[in-house]
């Protein structure tokens, strides 16, 4: 996708964006036309890459918590959809990264987010927690507070654009 607004199919094809072509993805699957000018011209998308939902591996230390919704992403246009659990053996400290969003469905800064951890004695109640998704790296960091094993991800959205 260029900068331009043209975008370079796998054949090679350099084709305009149309205007109702708003969020393009690598992997779309879209017409494309030959105007008047006999310029290629992408007219819009026939189905989303990404559509899918895919496993959100698990960071070193964390394993997908049992008994809970599986860690998962799904990315359609601009907007990637999070939800899933996850736990690890001792307790969360400022900065864990406990999941990475590959390249492609990171957000363009630093994107705090809220997230969803077990608190009290061996997890007997749930409260709200922070979370940061870093646009770099795509890790997404537990923030605190240190007091929890199980950390979720509540379906939310974040955007690539």
């Amino acid at each position: 996708m260029g900068t331009d607004g043209t975008i370079t199919t796998t054949d090679g094809i350099v084709a305009l964006r149309a205007e109702a072509y708003r969020a393009p993805a690598i992997g779309d699957i879209i017409r494309i036309s030959v105007s008047s000018s006999g310029a290629a011209v992408a007219e819009g998308r026939y189905a989303a890459a990404g559509d899918d939902w895919t496993a959100l591996p698990p960071a070193s230390g964390f394993t997908a918590a049992s008994g809970y919704q599986a860690p998962q992403y799904r990315r359609t246009g601009d907007e990637v959809r999070l939800r899933g659990s996850f736990t690890k053996g001792s307790t969360l400290v400022y900065g864990d990264v406990f999941a990475t969003l590959p390249a492609g469905a990171r957000p363009p800064a630093d994107t705090d987010i809220l997230l969803v951890c077990s608190q009290g004695a061996n997890g007997a109640t749930y409260g709200a927690c922070r979370g940061i998704v870093r646009a770099a790296t795509g890790a997404i960091e537990y923030r605190g507070p240190a007091v929890s094993t199980l950390v979720g991800l509540p379906p939310m959205t974040i955007w690539t654009t």
